[in-house]
């Protein structure tokens, strides 16, 4: 893993020379950014955290030391190189108390940068050795072990796992037997009477855990159990699941299906085998008769036709990401056209299709936990997949999941988008006067991720969250010109702004005047 690097210099010149001198890339270092002062660029850091900084020293508004103690405050793990034109003792003597790696003078070279960087990502390599050790006897230390690694299986199913991650947290867990080949099993359960989900669920787990011979079994948060299994026991699948299906026959207000993979192998055969059962399970449920199926008879169905068209998946994904009813409206109808063109298929293939079309829109939903059952209605989802006999039938489901799914997501969104932002100017407003306003207070003070906070403000105003204060300062400033007598200095630290010069900075390319213009003009 590179090392992130932010260069901090007020004088442009000198930030290309240091981004360019240096073979950054080939020393394992990435240059994520820059900044012209250390405003700009302790709003970087809470956006972007970045492990090494190099920054100038002598700079307008806040200097190299101070903005090396807000970002002390910030964290203890980035590492400061200081660069300065100025031999100055204290100015050194202040750095090494902030624990800052490096103070080079100005002019510099690039061995001296090289040499003093590399120094640098040695100290982060080890600090991210033992901070991965550390985090790893933890783990062990507490009671948790069990949700960790039910947790990263519901990842490792769902493909948000990096190779080398995934293959570290097999070990770890003892699951490197998965990579060897497998047969992926999951039991769905569907409540018909308004019994408890969870409940049953847990009692399958328990149940597949004391007689089965997986080589694991978890409960999925989407509330089936999910088993793999090693080749080598895959004869005993069908006899063990059979049990499980006897054991829960007299248990009524639930229907059950088992769906298994076919054998997989390695990493990636892991989620493709997981994603096989979920489409097994969906046949199962809705032709009834049989409970346990293989994705072979899944196969089979879907395959009757084989020239049977397919839908353009692109196009849908892109109308769905975008929230665009009508473009996904769209995709449907040509989809439709399509199929009718190429002859109606039967019943159970435009079932199936229908279903697994529904998935893929849902996959906006996976972010929040939920699946198309759970906007839909378990009950009702599988009952209209049941009353789908024709291709206009599959049509209008199709249209309707769709417009249920969006509804959920946008409102979802600008619900909560609208409520922060509206939270958020308030307390700016009140705050106003306060200097250490910032992302990173308003943030701390809303018990709020700052990079999600910035992104969702941004995205409802159409402006930055700094840029938003500055001008709510600006415009306030105006005010106080208009109605007081206080002067320019006085104005600057009513609004928050401890710097009477940087104040008169803004308010120029705020307002267009200098301050002196502004108040003879209102005159």
């Amino acid at each position: 893993m590179s090392v992130k690097v932010l260069i901090v210099d007020d004088e442009k010149l000198e930030r290309v020379l240091i981004s360019n001198s240096v073979e950054w890339g080939k020393n394992g270092f990435e240059v994520i950014g820059e900044a012209a002062n250390g405003e700009e660029a302790l709003e970087f850091f809470d956006m972007n955290q970045p492990d090494l900084i190099l920054t100038d020293i002598n700079m307008p508004f806040m200097d190299g030391v101070t903005f090396a103690q807000h970002i002390r405050e910030r964290s203890k793990s980035c590492h400061i190189i200081m660069l300065t034109g100025y031999r100055e003792f204290e100015y050194a003597r202040k750095a090494v108390a902030l624990g800052v790696d490096e103070f080079l003078v100005k002019p510099i070279n690039a061995m001296e940068v090289t040499r003093a960087a590399v120094a640098s990502r040695e100290k982060i390599k080890k600090e991210r050795g033992a901070d991965r050790e550390m985090a790893h006897l933890k783990q062990e230390a507490i009671g948790s072990r069990l949700l960790l690694r039910d947790a990263f299986l519901q990842r490792l199913l769902e493909q948000r796992v990096e190779e080398e991650e995934a293959l570290h947290k097999l070990q770890m867990f003892q699951l490197t037997r998965l990579l060897a080949p497998g047969v992926c099993v999951s039991v769905n359960v569907r409540v018909t009477d308004g019994g408890q989900k969870q409940e049953v669920c847990t009692y399958i787990l328990e149940w597949c855990r004391k007689h089965t011979t997986a080589v694991v079994c978890f409960l999925h948060y989407l509330n089936h159990i999910v088993l793999f299994y090693g080749v080598e026991d895959a004869a005993r699948i069908t006899g063990e699941m059979q049990s499980l299906l006897e054991e829960m026959k007299e248990r009524n207000g639930c229907v059950i299906t088992v769906g298994v993979s076919e054998e997989g192998q390695g990493l990636p055969a892991i989620s493709k085998a997981y994603q096989q059962t979920q489409k097994v399970n969906a046949l199962g449920m809705i032709c009834g008769g049989k409970r346990l199926w293989n994705y072979g008879d899944y196969e089979k169905i879907r395959n009757r036709r084989q020239k049977m068209t397919e839908m353009n998946w692109k196009n849908l994904e892109i109308a769905m990401t975008g929230g665009s009813l009508k473009r996904v409206e769209e995709c449907v109808d040509a989809y439709a056209a399509e199929l009718d063109a190429a002859g109606v298929p039967e019943e159970i293939y435009l079932k199936i299709m229908a279903m697994e079309i529904a998935e893929r829109m849902a996959e906006v939903l996976a972010r929040q936990g939920r699946s198309v059952s759970d906007v839909v209605g378990e009950q009702q989802y599988y009952r209209m997949v049941t009353e789908i006999d024709g291709i206009a039938v599959m049509q209008v489901f199709l249209k309707e999941v769709a417009g249920r799914i969006l509804v959920q997501t946008e409102g979802s969104r600008t619900k909560k988008g609208n409520a922060l932002v509206a939270s958020v100017k308030v307390f700016i407003e009140q705050n106003l006067g306060n200097p250490e306003l910032s992302l990173r207070l308003i943030a701390q003070e809303l018990y709020m991720n700052g990079s999600y906070l910035s992104r969702v403000f941004k995205q409802e105003t159409g402006e930055s969250l700094t840029e938003y204060i500055t001008r709510k300062r600006i415009e306030k400033s105006m005010q106080l010109m208009d109605e007081t007598s206080m002067k320019a200095y006085e104005i600057a630290e009513q609004v928050g702004i401890k710097d009477a010069h940087y104040f008169s900075i803004c308010f120029k390319k705020y307002v267009g005047v200098t301050v002196k213009e502004y108040k003879n003009r209102e005159r």
